[in-house]
């Protein structure tokens, strides 16, 4: 996997599936057809975005708030329109509306 080093890869081969396919059956989630690991450093702030596949969200250290809105909240929130550089994002600034 490019730019993923070696201790990262070794540690992200070694993980447990059992919990996460346990809450794919319970919850009625599809196939697992992507893996994606996002890493971040103190601070980053992610824009409001809706994602098109349900995740599994772990929090490894530290802390992060999370603020979740229902489907019929979407339009509400004015995404940006498709094919634009920040589609499925927000254009409304959660914190400064």
């Amino acid at each position: 996997v490019a730019g993923v080093g070696p201790v990262v890869m070794h540690d992200f081969q070694q993980w447990d599936w059992t919990r996460v396919n346990t809450y794919k059956e319970v919850f009625g989630f599809g196939p697992l057809t992507t893996n994606l690991l996002l890493v971040g450093q103190k601070g980053v702030v992610t824009p409001c975005h809706y994602d098109e596949q349900h995740n599994f969200f772990a929090q490894v250290q530290g802390r992060k708030r999370v603020i979740l809105f229902g489907p019929e909240n979407h339009g509400s929130l004015y995404p940006f329109p498709m094919h634009h550089p920040c589609d499925r994002q927000s254009q409304v600034k959660i914190f400064n509306p």
